[in-house]
């Protein structure tokens, strides 16, 4: 890659890379790289597109515009009894809070059920507040 990315580009990325989203990387030419297929949250995106993530391993090694690459993962994020949590698939979301609801009862068994229904619905946040 030869200079930086035009003003537009940087924009363009931190649109499709908002902090908080979840990635899995693809591609790192970078001795310190974490393995393909880590996993991370992006942190933020700076003036040269470089997209810094802090990768489940403990690393923060940012991607570096046009040389490295990683997946953006369709994560969910839920809010149950007040814990908050991001999930790096609806599927994984949606098992969970159908098995909860399904071994619990009353008011619990409910907030279970409203979450699951709203994942279903396709939310991609899902509360059991309404």
């Amino acid at each position: 890659m030869n200079g930086f990315p035009k003003r537009e580009t940087v924009e363009r990325l931190r649109a499709i890379y908002k902090k908080g989203t979840r990635v899995e990387l693809e591609n790192m030419d970078d001795i310190q790289a974490p393995p393909k297929g880590t996993r991370g949250t992006v942190l933020f995106v700076d003036d040269i597109g470089s997209v810094h993530v802090r990768w489940d391993t403990g690393s923060t090694l940012a991607l570096a515009y046009g040389v490295d690459s990683a997946w953006i993962l369709p994560s969910v994020t839920t809010k149950c009894a007040g814990k908050e949590q991001v999930w790096d698939s609806r599927e994984d979301a949606m098992e969970c809070f159908l098995d909860a609801m399904l071994e619990s009862e009353g008011s619990e068994s409910g907030r279970y059920a409203l979450i699951y229904a709203k994942l279903k619905a396709g939310a991609d946040y899902a509360s059991d507040e309404d």
